[in-house]
């Protein structure tokens, strides 16, 4: 069986920013923090990276203690459930679903999420497209601040709710940064790289990927290259 680990934001969809706008007024009413992403890379970064890169960048103490992050955390969630819906500028990508059926149907294929998002955040942005139902596990920016660490998350996971043992060489990260595909690499897996999130062709095929697409909206060309790679 195959392991297919998406990424969301700049892979399946764009949140308009919608994410940032909630995180942001999350730091304010934890910290008091005015402008508290500025300066922070947000692409490929966790949310436990971002926050931390923003507190740093602040002259606070960071990473957050756990009781901040928490309250943080709620603060977010709450925010973004308020951003998500009706944030104007929110798109899903072009042939997601048509995809994410196509690879339902197919069989002998595991889909799961592989994403810095925490695992609320993920969700409220993929119920935005009713995406939630192809995804039933993965692996979150709750679950660790350091992307390299989710893809053995990710697998054990699988493996547990599923039922069987996924060799490496049939496991593939799907996503449209530098660091999807680093982490893809640590690991051993293999990756699958998209052009929908702001990183270039060049760019994400000189970071190592196994192939890169310029999206996904090629259905059966895309079908074909996550089950062949």
């Amino acid at each position: 069986m195959r392991l297919l680990l998406f990424d969301i934001d700049g892979t399946l969809m764009l949140s308009g920013g919608a994410g940032a706008r909630a995180l942001t007024a999350a730091l304010h009413e934890v910290f008091g923090m005015s402008d508290g992403l500025a300066g922070v890379r947000l692409n490929g970064h966790t949310d436990r990276q971002i926050v931390a890169d923003a507190l740093a960048l602040a002259g606070l103490p960071s990473p957050a203690s756990p009781a901040q992050q928490a309250l943080l955390d709620e603060r977010y969630v709450h925010n973004l459930r308020r951003e998500m819906p009706v944030s104007p500028r929110a798109v899903l990508l072009p042939g997601v679903t048509e995809l994410l059926q196509r690879l339902v149907e197919v069989g002998g294929v595991a889909l799961a999420l592989l994403t810095g998002n925490i695992e609320p955040g993920a969700r409220i942005k993929l119920e935005r497209f009713g995406l939630n139902r192809y995804f039933p596990f993965g692996a979150f920016g709750t679950d660790s601040a350091v992307r390299r660490d989710l893809v053995p998350i990710a697998i054990a996971r699988g493996e547990e709710k599923i039922g069987v043992r996924f060799d490496r060489s049939d496991v593939v990260v799907i996503g449209d940064t530098e660091r999807d595909v680093d982490c893809g690499r640590h690991c051993g897996v293999k990756t699958v790289a998209v052009a929908t999130g702001g990183v270039s062709v060049a760019d994400l095929q000189a970071a190592g990927a196994d192939l890169v697409l310029p999206d996904l909206a090629d259905t059966a060309r895309t079908v074909q290259a996550l089950l062949t790679v």
